[in-house]
């Protein structure tokens, strides 16, 4: 049996609502140094991820203000991948798995470079926070969970759409 696309939705909202639920502040005491060597390897594994996110990222996060942590910003590819790949595909081309001949309007490809001067990030928040039909566009393309009241997810998410400028 195939997900469809109301289960491809539970599970994204599954997924978003039990990483939400844990980053809790408290830190479990530590038996060994177990934690500690994981934690290590981590932070190598972080240092790694942000020189290959590039600072074409870093700067617009830097430029809007809102500092997107890491945790935020795999929530962010996970929601993308889950929800925006269907009808934008996974290199942002507007050539989705979901996508048909018949489909009005056809999806947006973020890597064309005179899409990317039209859309203020002002107006592709609005898409993200609120879904396709607030600003006039398919009421197919749903709000991302969460994004509306979670600047730093909403900011992750513009950051990928705006990562595929070529």
């Amino acid at each position: 049996m195939k997900c469809t696309l109301p289960c491809s939705l539970a599970a994204a909202v599954l997924a978003a609502f039990l990483m939400a639920s844990c980053g809790g502040s408290e830190k479990p005491a530590e038996t060994d140094n177990t934690q500690e060597q994981a934690s290590g390897v981590q932070d190598n594994v972080d240092e790694a991820s942000k020189a290959k996110a590039g600072s074409k990222v870093d700067q617009a996060m830097e430029k809007a203000g809102v500092v997107v942590s890491e945790a935020k910003a795999a929530a962010a590819q996970q929601l993308f991948s889950s929800f925006c790949t269907t009808c934008h595909g996974s290199e942002g081309k507007g050539d989705g798995p979901a996508v048909t001949p018949l489909m009005d309007p056809k999806p947006a490809s973020f890597a064309d470079n005179a899409w990317q001067d039209d859309r203020s990030d002002e107006d592709l928040l609005l898409v993200i926070r609120e879904g396709g039909a607030a600003a006039g566009k398919s009421p197919l393309m749903v709000a991302a969970p969460g994004a509306k009241d979670d600047p730093e997810l909403a900011q992750a998410l513009l950051d990928i759409v705006r990562s595929y400028r070529p």
